[in-house]
């Protein structure tokens, strides 16, 4: 006669700390690269967080975290199988119990046309969950940053520009679209395009056969999702490589 009451109370029970908050403090120091490691673009690297559980709760291999990547304070967008681009990359499969730690990262290219030499990068490892509720507690030491060095073997480390001549483009960052600018004495042929951090083609534009003077070049930018892109100009034979954040 009295199994009813038993039986709700222990459903309520089960309920409540099914869905009850979860507290951890994920710890995570950056061992991959450190510092003045070399970078060559177009070549994958690693990035790897060791991650300490200083917190109460044990962050599940179902639980969700955010791998954020800053380059000289921007940070990387990613846009997993086409969906909208995201500040972070997705990252789950990591099951770490108070007390212990665990190695977490994964292989990242940087596109050609990067800004080379001295670069400073940041990765933070940082847990969220739709499914269940957990918190970190301090979100302060849930990463590291380092001085790495980006490289490209055919132009030298401390050179951005392969082209002798005078290319820029502007506003940097742009919105719906950027300009180029430059000087040519000759009649010359002009090519732009953006490359993603996948190293994908999204936009090529062939310009044309420009007369000679100075020039300032219109493109549009509608349809590129916000981001930093790898740029190419292409002035008649001669090259000039940079990065471009979309607004």
């Amino acid at each position: 006669m009295n199994k009813l009451p038993v039986l709700f109370l222990l459903f309520f029970c089960s309920f409540f700390t099914a869905n009850a908050q979860r507290y951890t403090d994920l710890d995570a120091t950056l061992l991959s690269p450190l510092a003045n490691d070399t970078v060559m673009v177009d070549n994958q690297f690693d990035i790897v967080l060791q991650v300490v559980n200083k917190g109460v709760d044990t962050f599940r291999a179902t639980d969700s975290a955010q791998f954020v990547l800053e380059f000289d304070g921007s940070p990387i967008l990613f846009s997993i199988g086409g969906g909208p681009a995201l500040p972070y990359l997705p990252y789950s499969g990591a099951e770490i119990v108070p007390g212990d730690t665990a190695l977490v990262g994964f292989s990242f290219t940087l596109f050609s046309g990067w800004d080379l030499g001295t670069t400073d990068f940041c990765a933070r490892f940082i847990p969220y969950n739709a499914a269940d509720s957990i918190v970190d507690t301090v979100l302060t030491n849930n990463g590291g940053c380092t001085n790495i060095l980006v490289y490209d073997g055919t132009t030298g480390i401390y050179s951005v520009k392969q082209s002798t001549q005078t290319v820029s483009i502007y506003p940097n960052p742009a919105k719906e679209i950027v300009h180029i600018k430059t000087t040519i004495t000759k009649p010359e042929h002009i090519m732009f395009s953006l490359v993603n951090i996948m190293g994908q083609t999204m936009l090529k534009q062939d310009i044309g056969l420009i007369s000679p003077g100075e020039l300032d070049i219109p493109v549009s930018l509608n349809n590129i999702p916000k981001g930093v892109y790898g740029y190419q100009i292409l002035v008649g034979s001669e090259i000039k490589k940079g990065k471009l954040q979309v607004e």
